[in-house]
């Protein structure tokens, strides 16, 4: 096996240096859903992809957004000083300063290449987001297919291994449930989230280009986020239909009869919650139990946090007291880089989700679709175990098409390449002394 890896890696970079940049960004894309592991302990083709395409394009430019990103990175690896379990600060801090790189990369891209660069990002990630949404949805039909799934050896090409095998060693997680379905996922809440994000830049590629046939997987990967079995995509999928419905009708009756049936549905829904909440009674898998928790802890260290590995220790004898061998993380993203890093780390990341909603506000028609799966990823953060875009299921193509629409704004412009009338068409000359240029 090892002497396949030995030959095979550096067959595959050869070939892929070889590629066009388009070609190149098709396939990361490709392999945001289609993540390929070579081995539990070497990062898996998704990450390799995205630090080589970080290294050619992403260093020639640097973004507002990607800079609050690098210094995200610089925050979370300082917070390994005090943290029990330091793998996970170089972990976070590997992730912003790549979603950083992307970002500048698809920035950088979109001044070199041709206008409609936003296809080779989407297209690729709404093709295999097609062939997830249909697995959801036959895994929810069949849900002992799914379980033969997990234990077949394709899983742990598609899935981290260890992460499969510990599916049933002690380490389950809810897509094993006959109520819920993950695929490529273990976690049918992050998979609700991916197809929500593929719901909608379907729904704004078929709007821009005018390709109808695309509402197809917009409905398709609609059905996915239901089928998922995952209550805050459920919720968020409800929310995401009835603005796209208003935004339709606009001044027609439809607009009338939804602005009384809306707040009718949310005071039921909210009294619904509220009954829940109290024959749940604060149980360990409640969202406010560890939200309280998370708290608590902040007020503990509120300026470094517990560092990476607190919460967990700290946590442990929390869940042992309740009577759970799990241990969950705070399941909020403010709360949970507050609790690992410290405060630096969400006054940072609020400024970047702000600089990334002003992007894509600003960015290309429609703007409205690409807003919204943003909007979708910070919501769902705000309840589950999920970042900043995500993960690397997401990330990839969300940073790309944030550098894409990045068009207005300040840049810090590393002028190690220059735009020419040939690089308009997909070429690029490099100059014959880097400076570096503020632009406003």
């Amino acid at each position: 096996m090892w002497f396949a890896i030995a030959i095979g890696i550096p067959a595959a970079l050869l070939w892929f240096l070889g590629m066009t940049p388009a070609h190149k960004i098709a396939v990361l894309c490709f392999l945001c859903t289609f993540q390929v592991f070579i081995s539990s302990g070497l990062p898996n083709l998704t990450i390799i992809v995205s630090l080589l395409i970080v290294i050619e394009f992403g260093m020639r430019t640097v973004p507002r957004l990607s800079l609050v990103l690098y210094i995200l990175a610089l925050v979370s690896l300082t917070s390994a000083l005090w943290s029990s379990s330091p793998g996970g600060a170089y972990v976070n801090a590997l992730y912003f300063f790549t979603a950083g790189g992307l970002i500048a990369a698809g920035h950088f891209l979109r001044m070199t290449q041709r206008e409609n660069f936003d296809r080779t990002i989407i297209f690729p990630f709404l093709a295999a987001g097609s062939v997830l949404a249909a697995l959801v949805v036959l895994f929810r039909i069949f849900p002992a297919w799914e379980i033969n799934f997990f234990r077949s050896p394709i899983a742990k090409v598609f899935i981290n291994p260890s992460v499969v095998d510990g599916l049933f060693a002690g380490a389950p997680n809810n897509a094993l449930a006959d109520d819920k379905a993950g695929a490529f996922f273990v976690n049918a809440n992050v998979a609700s989230v991916y197809l929500g994000v593929v719901l909608l830049l379907s729904a704004y590629m078929a709007t821009r280009y005018l390709t109808k046939s695309l509402y197809v997987v917009s409905t398709l990967a609609g059905v996915g986020v239901i089928s998922t079995g995952s209550k805050t995509g459920l919720g968020i999928l409800i929310i995401v239909v009835l603005l796209l419905v208003l935004r339709w009708a606009r001044g027609r009756l439809v607009a009338l009869i939804l602005a009384i049936i809306v707040p009718v549905g949310f005071f039921f829904a909210s009294i619904q919650l509220v009954e829940q909440l109290q024959e749940a009674e604060f149980s360990t898998t409640s969202r406010l139990f560890l939200w309280q928790n998370a708290v608590s802890a902040i007020l503990e260290s509120p300026l470094l946090g517990l560092g990476y590995g607190g919460w967990e220790a700290r946590m442990s004898a929390v869940f042992s007291a309740v009577g759970s061998a799990n241990n969950y993380p705070p399941h909020n993203m403010f709360l949970a880089y507050w609790v690992y890093s410290g405060v630096a780390t969400v006054v940072l990341l609020v400024v970047a989700i702000f600089l990334t909603f002003r992007i894509l506000v600003r960015g290309p028609r429609p703007a409205f679709y690409a807003v919204l799966a943003f909007g979708w990823t910070v919501l769902h953060a705000m309840g589950d175990n999920t970042g900043y875009l995500v993960d690397w299921h997401v990330m990839p193509v969300m940073a790309l098409f944030i550098g894409f629409s990045h068009s207005t704004g300040s840049t810090l412009d590393l002028a190690l390449t220059r735009p020419t009338a040939t690089g308009a068409a997909g070429g690029y000359v490099p100059p014959t002394w880097p400076r570096l240029v503020h632009r406003e």
